[in-house]
Order: C-alpha cells, then structure tokens, then sequence
C-alpha cells in the first residue's frame, strides 16, 4: 500500500466561525474521502489544527499536492 506526503486544504471551526488551512501530513489515504475514513489520519490533522485545545471536528477539503515517498504493509 503506498504512502504519501500530502499538503491538504483543512476546513475547521474555531468559536463561531469557520477557518480553512493548509496542512501537511504522511497517509496511505488515496483520496479525499479515504482520508476522511482513516482515523489516524484525520486525530494528526486534528492534533496539527489545534494543537493542545479541545478537538472538534475537521473535514479535509481538497488534496493540493500528493507526492509518493515509498510502501508500507497492508492493512
């Protein structure tokens, strides 16, 4: 299963409002909506937006760049 380094565009909600951000991340996800179902995946991305705060929900807009960097296991 390849890996990839990925730059995404991350929709979050901080207060009222909502923010959209870029976010770099390693995954095996091949697309947005695999992304979306990984949940490692997605606790990094949450973790990367906001940082030690409360978590809420993120949601993975679109994929801006995806370069292979080698293969993993099957999982």
């Amino acid at each position: 299963m390849p890996i990839y380094l990925m730059t995404l565009l991350v929709k979050y909600k901080k207060g009222k409002s909502f923010l959209q951000r870029e976010v770099k991340i390693v995954s095996k996800g091949e697309n947005i909506g695999q992304l979306n179902k990984r949940a490692t995946t997605i606790e990094r991305v949450k973790q990367i937006v906001y940082g030690k705060n409360k978590y809420n929900d993120v949601l993975i807009v679109k994929i801006i760049d995806k370069k292979l960097i080698g293969y993993g296991v099957q999982d």
